[in-house]
């Protein structure tokens, strides 16, 4: 299954038992679908960069949180349903993350740098 991050803006102004629900229901949906959580952060009420504009408001902060998650493909349609409907979510982002890349070997590195250095330069 690839990985995933959803990084999502809700309004300000709404409870904290509604912006766990929010996240609650995300991640319920990734669930569902036999996807895997692998991490939820919340980064709080934070101020905005830029003005969102939206019919009848104004918003200069937004509530924001992250959903990293490894799910089948299919799994986003009804995340991303789930995340359009819902009038509280400002802006989403789901991106497909790379998986890791296993880190170089130091004494390789270490000889190489070596070499590198006893060798004369031209």
């Amino acid at each position: 299954m690839p990985l995933y991050e959803l990084f999502c803006m809700a309004r300000p102004a709404l409870a904290r038992t509604e912006t766990s629900q929010l996240m609650r229901n995300a991640a319920s949906a990734v669930l569902s679908k036999g996807g895997l959580l692998t991490d939820i952060k919340s980064y709080g009420q934070r101020e905005l960069a830029y003005e969102i504009r939206r019919p009848g408001m104004k918003l200069n902060e937004a509530f924001m949180w992250q959903l990293d998650f490894a799910a089948a493909p299919p799994a986003l349609k009804d995340l991303e349903h789930l995340l359009k409907v819902d009038d509280r979510v400002v802006r989403y982002v789901i991106l497909r993350r790379s998986p890791f890349k296993p880190l170089p070997n130091t004494y390789k590195l270490a000889n190489q740098a070596k070499r590198m250095l006893q060798s004369p330069n031209p």
